[in-house]
Formats: structure tokens, sequence, C-alpha cells
């Protein structure tokens, strides 16, 4: 027989809600079949968070520059008791100055995205534009050692501030867009 496509809900279209916290993603393996995404909502206190999917506090910190996660249970009605022994445990590591750091980036130029390549003796900065992996290659022989390294690390540093610049989005919707120019609100 013939399929019938699904036809979008006639119910009216809501506004993302984004008042739990900085939303976070994790990847939890799913029956050993597929990786699924996980929402996590980071608490106004770093290092707070709530996983939806297990319905758990998890309190992360650095050890010797790795995360660690201990998490404390909010099934059954223990809400409100979980999230506030992972805020006593926050507090603790906080006084006792254990929170720790990230590692810096172990990469061997000092800067994330920049290499040099040994065949065309130069020094390469990685860029996205518009989702398209770029590379921008400054040569040695050219421009000199130190000249290259550096237009190549004002290169990338260019381009990661211009990719994650806060633009305020005052309505994101759900379901199919509106084409340009009408309103929303």
């Amino acid at each position: 027989g013939d399929f019938k496509r699904k036809k979008k809900a006639s119910r009216p279209r809501t506004v993302h809600q984004k008042g739990l916290g900085k939303r976070m993603e994790m990847y939890w393996p799913r029956h050993d079949s597929r990786r699924t995404r996980v929402p996590l909502y980071e608490n106004s206190r770093r290092h707070v968070i709530y996983d939806h999917r297990m319905r758990k506090w998890m309190v992360m910190w650095y050890r010797q520059g790795l995360q660690v996660f201990r998490a404390f249970p909010a099934k059954y009605g223990r809400f409100e008791q979980g999230r506030a022994c992972a805020i006593l445990f926050f507090e603790q590591l906080r006084r006792a100055g254990k929170l720790g750091k990230p590692k810096p980036d172990q990469c061997r130029s000092g800067v994330r995205g920049v290499y040099f390549d040994k065949e065309e003796r130069s020094w390469v900065a990685r860029c996205s534009s518009a989702g398209l992996q770029k590379y921008a290659v400054y040569s040695t022989e050219e421009m000199g050692f130190q000249e290259a390294y550096r237009e190549a690390v004002r290169k990338r540093v260019q381009n990661v501030r211009q990719n994650h610049q806060f633009i305020f989005q005052r309505t994101r919707w759900r379901g199919q867009r509106r084409p340009l120019g009408q309103r929303q609100t």
C-alpha cells in the first residue's frame, strides 16, 4: 500500500525552555547499539550538575587534570535531598581547595588548532567557516618562522572569537520555520 506522511501537530508552538541552567550534553551507551545524547543541566553553582536521564545530581571536579564525577540520587521524591547533598559536597571540595583545574592543552604549538606541517614547512591554522573546515597556511620560508607562527595564531584566535560570539536570540521556536520578515512574538 501507499505510505502517508505524518502531519505536523496543530497545537500552538512553544518557546524552548531555558530556565533550568546551562545545558550540556553527554553521550550514554544505549543497550550497546547506539550512543545517545543526554541533556545535563549545570546549576548556578559551577560543578553541580543535574542528569535528567538517570535522575541524579552530580558533582564534577578535576583530579590531576581529569574530570571526576560523584553522583547523588534524586529518585523517589529525593530530589531536594540529593541536591542538598551535592551542594554540601561541592562546598567541602571548594573549602578544601580540591576543585582543581583542567589540564592545559597538550599540543606542541601551545595553541589548539595551530600546528606545524613538516612537508609544507609552514604553520597551519585550522578554521571553520559556515560548518566547513578550512586551513590557513603560513609558509616559514616566505615569512620567517616566528612571523608565520604569530600570523597562524592570530588567524586562529580571530576565527574562534568570530564563531563564538554570544548573539541574543529572543525567540527560538519549535516546529516549522517562518520566512524572514514575519513577526514571531
